[in-house]
């Protein structure tokens, strides 16, 4: 089955800056991970909605079987997405810049559609929310 794995948080938590460091550039859409080739979308749902709708609904799995995307939680944009791919969460749990945190209730909403892991650390680099992004998807994507 077609994989996806979204990078969440709320607006300002640092996932753009965490899908910047794992592509090197806020121009490229494709990377490469030990082998396999993963669509890239640096912008979330909550920069530009009507856009990551489109998306969304023009998501095509045969042509794009591995994506990697930012999220910010909402449900019915992800009930879409789950429909065309096994989702995989990794959640930045705390804000980059303060002590606000995704609540418990939005992690079981999404524990309950995929596969979850929390990043608990705060003020981390990009470069190295980057690194422990790419072990979760070494970690989880198929073989």
């Amino acid at each position: 089955m077609p994989q996806a794995f979204l990078v969440v948080g709320h607006s300002h938590w640092g996932k753009s800056t965490t899908l910047r460091a794992l592509t090197g550039s806020a121009r490229i859409k494709k990377i490469v991970i030990d082998g396999k080739g993963f669509f890239v979308r640096k912008m979330s749902n909550d920069d530009k909605p009507r856009d990551y709708s489109d998306f969304i609904s023009n998501l095509d799995p045969t042509k794009k079987p591995l994506v990697i995307m930012a999220y910010c939680p909402e449900t019915v944009l992800i009930n879409a997405l789950a429909k065309k791919y096994e989702l995989f969460f990794w959640i930045l749990e705390h804000k980059f810049d303060d002590t606000t945190s995704i609540s418990a209730s939005e992690i079981e909403a999404l524990r309950a559609l995929g596969h979850v892991e929390c990043y608990s650390h705060r003020r981390t680099s990009g470069a190295i929310r980057g690194a422990a992004l790419t072990d979760f998807i070494r970690a989880n994507v198929a073989p």
